[in-house]
């Protein structure tokens, strides 16, 4: 991580692209030149085999929330299904492998909203811990990498918004994009929040 910058092109709203990529860059041809190279990684997200099939479900999944650990990209899925409760798949990929077939080694069920109020869209990592944060429009995540299929502690915002990113800025300190949305009424902003971590 503290070699590249990772630019995930993994989005699909409408589910129709079976491979996404993923631009890596090094940070100090960033730094140094007018042009870089970005090295490709060529991903197809899987589900695993159901219950009911022998098949593996081959379908295509929107992935906007990412982060790095140990020389790994791990990606959260974004839930498109009213019916279900909101489910996250949870992939890994190798960050030097440049064409990979991913079936996801976790999930999560980790809402109980709306659908369109519960699809995570971002994700971050304390680099001086083992936590990470998810956000949706209406909650954030607080989790640590060895507990992503439960545990997930849920912090509950006083507003809806198309929240589309967050960064860690210090300890329980972070910042959130929120793009513009003409249903809300809403414009692009940044909104710098600390976390209250519950009594114990």
């Amino acid at each position: 991580f503290k070699e590249y910058v990772y630019i995930s092109d993994t989005g699909d709203n409408k589910r129709k692209r079976p491979e996404k990529k993923v631009y890596k860059i090094k940070i100090n041809e960033l730094q140094n030149k007018n042009e870089v190279f970005a090295e490709t990684l060529n991903l197809n997200f899987l589900t695993i085999k159901s219950e009911k099939s022998s098949k593996n479900l081959n379908k295509t999944h929107d992935i906007e929330a990412v982060y790095w650990q140990n020389n790994e990209l791990v990606f959260f899925s974004k839930n498109w299904n009213p019916k279900k409760m909101p489910i996250s798949w949870i992939y890994r990929a190798d960050q030097n492998q440049s064409k990979q077939t991913l079936y996801p080694f976790l999930s999560n069920k980790y809402s109980h909203r709306f659908y369109l109020e519960s699809q995570i869209s971002g994700a971050c990592k304390d680099p001086n811990s083992d936590k990470i944060y998810l956000i949706t429009g209406t909650e954030l995540f607080e989790c640590e990498t060895s507990h992503l299929e439960n545990k997930w502690t849920k912090y509950t915002f006083d507003f809806i918004s198309q929240k589309e990113a967050l960064c860690l800025l210090r300890e329980n300190h972070l910042v959130i994009t929120q793009e513009a949305n003409k249903k809300l009424l809403q414009m692009p902003q940044m909104h710098f929040i600390q976390i209250i971590p519950p009594s114990k």
